[in-house]
């Protein structure tokens, strides 16, 4: 199994959760909810964007998945 490949992918969902908090943290200032909310959701998603973007560095590169690392992924 190509662990690297696996992780490049796991780090690109990460990136789209944290993507997601972060239009969660716009909404909750669009809506005026307290303040700890709005600067917690944005806190969240800073670090998992960051995190992402971390891993997909360090996972670059060209790779062939296979069907065992598929199967890596459903774990």
């Amino acid at each position: 199994m190509n662990k690297r490949v696996v992780f490049h992918i796991v780090s690109i969902v990460t990136l789209v959760i944290g993507i997601a908090m972060g239009v969660c943290s716009a909404l909750s200032y669009f809506w005026q909810d307290p303040v700890a909310t709005q600067s917690s959701l944005l806190t969240s998603s800073a670090i998992t964007v960051i995190f992402a973007i971390g891993l997909m560095f360090l996972t670059r590169g060209n790779s062939d998945l296979s069907r065992r690392d598929g199967a890596g992924l459903q774990l």
